[in-house]
């Protein structure tokens, strides 16, 4: 039970840390180079990098995505909308699973390596929704639930996309494996959320 409130705690923290923007360059750019190294060391069958120490941040639990692209186009993506370990160690798992287990692409080879950029997302906390004029597009990503059925869009992608906000739940709902319109039915549950998005910018 100790433990449990303790992630309560942490959980809090982590939350307040994205409300007010507070991860730091620095913790940026140890996300994206944990990102690259994991997936560099993956492909080429040696140890995952170490980890000697981290700024206090990274060691709070909270959602996280990693996004390999390739010449610009997707390559694989895969995250945790909740997490019960530390940030670091979420997006070292979510890197291993973007370069080797997203199931809509084969897993990334060696000659690939020096093409692929790499970007993270940090989620904040998710907060259901009844009015879709609440969706703000590049800022809110959206999570859909229906059922056992269970899709999530990034906030970029609405972006990127061009989507409206009816067209960004239409989306959502077919990653989801729903019809586009299911976000009508009053027994949908609508998510939103933000996320502190960033690549290898942040290197430079």
């Amino acid at each position: 039970m100790k433990r449990f409130f303790n992630f309560l705690r942490r959980t809090k923290k982590m939350e307040e840390l994205m409300d007010e923007g507070k991860l730091t360059l620095e913790d940026r750019r140890t996300l994206i180079e944990l990102t690259r190294k994991t997936v560099e060391a993956l492909v080429r069958k040696e140890p995952l990098p170490e980890i000697e120490t981290v700024s206090p941040n990274l060691e709070m639990p909270l959602g996280a995505f990693v996004t390999l692209k390739k010449n610009d186009r997707l390559r694989g993506c895969i995250g945790y909308t909740i997490s019960f370990q530390q940030l670091y160690r979420t997006v070292i798992d979510a890197a291993a699973g973007a370069a080797l287990r997203d199931p809509r692409f084969s897993r990334v080879r060696l000659e690939e390596l020096p093409d692929l950029t790499y970007e993270v997302s940090v989620l904040s906390s998710f907060k259901r929704i009844h009015d879709l004029d609440e969706i703000e597009i590049g800022v809110h990503g959206i999570m859909i639930k229906q059922g056992f059925h269970q899709g999530l869009l990034l906030p970029q992608v609405g972006e990127n996309s061009g989507f409206t906000p009816e067209m960004f739940l239409a989306q959502t709902c077919r990653k989801a494996g729903l019809h586009p319109t299911a976000w009508r039915d009053p027994i949908t549950e609508i998510e939103i959320f933000s996320a502190d998005v960033f690549g290898e910018e942040v290197l430079s």
